[in-house]
């Protein structure tokens, strides 16, 4: 049987690459969730106050604006 020898330096630089990569698709993928956690937030944080501003609770309107331009401003700082 013959024996292959691979220089360690060729697998560490291998490894890695291939770390790096993983590092930072785990991060994109964390960006995405948050971004679109944030807008599902917004969308049904933002209907609930809608709904009780028409039902008498005064500070629904805004709280509801807060809620749009917290979205609008997560989406802008990380695309």
């Amino acid at each position: 049987m013959m024996m292959i020898r691979i220089p360690t330096a060729f697998m560490e630089e291998w490894a890695k690459e291939h770390v790096k990569a993983l590092v930072v698709g785990a991060l994109e993928a964390a960006r995405e969730l948050l971004v679109e956690f944030t807008y599902s937030i917004a969308l049904v944080g933002g209907g609930a106050c809608i709904l009780l501003w028409l039902g008498g609770w005064d500070k629904g309107k805004k709280w509801a604006g807060i809620l749009l331009m917290v979205n609008v401003l997560i989406k802008f700082l990380l695309g």
